[in-house]
């Protein structure tokens, strides 16, 4: 399996693979890394200064299969498995910073307010 991206230059220089939700900005979306590592991201929050996101280590396999789940079921799955982790971004002060998302810091809010589909989405390439 993947490492975290632990940096702010790290994460910067992901490149967008997939966007599944796009509005002023991509929502949901796989990225991948220079050494070619894959996440899906998820925009929890967009704040003038920073932006808050899960972001989950992925294989295509794991892609593949995301693609024909129930998304808000998927995120939940990728928390029981501790495979999902938050993470904050700051472009101006050039902050990020990453923690898993665990019982202690769990909040039922942040994942997607209903259930939805891929099929059901305008995915780009």
């Amino acid at each position: 399996m993947s490492t975290l991206i632990n940096t702010f230059q790290e994460m910067i220089k992901t490149e967008i693979v997939e966007s599944y939700m796009w509005y002023d900005g991509p929502l949901f979306y796989l990225i991948k890394t220079e050494k070619g590592q894959m996440y899906i991201c998820y925009l929890i929050a967009r704040q003038p200064t920073d932006d808050k996101e899960f972001l989950v280590p992925v294989t295509l396999e794991e892609v593949e299969e995301m693609k024909t789940s129930n998304i808000r079921e998927w995120f939940l799955k990728q928390y029981r498995e501790h495979k999902l982790y938050r993470y904050t971004i700051n472009f101006e002060a050039e902050l990020y910073n990453v923690e898993q998302v665990e019982e202690s810091n769990y909040d039922p809010t942040e994942f997607p307010t209903s259930d939805f589909y891929m099929d059901k989405l305008d995915a780009k390439k």
